[in-house]
C-alpha cells in the first residue's frame, strides 16, 4: 500500500470517529487505535520494518500505562536492550550517509511519539478499563517486548 493510500485511509478513519462513537458499533478506543496505527505506518513507510514499528508500539504502550496507571514501572535496562534490537547495528548505521541517519532517527522518534500520544489519548477515554487491561497484559509472561519492572 502506498503512502498516499495509507494517508487517505487514515483520514477516512479519523473522519469516521464521531460517526462510530455515536453509533457505538465499535468502541472508540478500538477505532482510535486503528487510526494511530495507520498514521504510524505512514510515518514508518520506507524507513522502518514492521518489526521495528512493533517494538516502538510496544514500548510506547507500556510507557503510556506507566504515565496513566498507578503501580506500574518500567525496567530501563530491558527497555534499552529492546530498543537496541530495533536499531541497526553500529556497522549498518555507520554505513548510512548523514541524511539517512537523520531520517532513521527522526522516523523512529516520530513513530514512538505517535504511539505514545495515541495511547495516552486512548487511555483517557476510559482510564479504569485501560488500567485493568494493563494489569492483565503485565501478567502475561509470553508477550514480546515487555519492559515492566519486576
Amino acid at each position: 500500500m502506498t503512502a498516499m493510500n495509507l494517508r487517505a485511509l487514515a483520514c477516512g478513519i479519523v473522519m469516521a470517529l464521531p460517526v462510530t462513537a455515536a453509533a457505538q458499533v465499535t468502541p472508540l478506543s478500538i477505532t482510535m487505535d486503528g487510526a494511530v496505527a495507520l498514521q504510524a505506518a505512514v510515518l514508518a513507510e520506507g524507513t522502518l520494518t514492521e518489526a521495528q514499528v512493533q517494538v516502538l508500539k510496544d514500548i510506547a504502550h507500556q510507557k503510556a500505562v506507566v504515565l496513566t496507571c498507578e503501580g506500574f514501572a518500567l525496567d530501563g535496562t530491558r527497555m534499552a536492550e529492546i530498543l537496541a534490537d530495533a536499531y541497526p547495528s553500529d556497522d549498518v548505521f555507520g554505513a548510512l550517509d548523514e541524511a539517512a541517519q537523520i531520517q532513521l532517527r527522526s522516523v523512529m522518534m516520530l513513530v514512538m511519539g505517535t504511539f505514545l500520544g495515541g495511547n495516552l489519548a486512548i487511555a483517557a477515554t476510559d482510564p479504569d478499563a485501560w488500567c485493568a487491561a494493563a494489569e492483565i497484559e503485565r501478567a502475561r509472561t509470553d508477550a514480546p517486548n515487555q519492559i515492566w519492572a519486576d
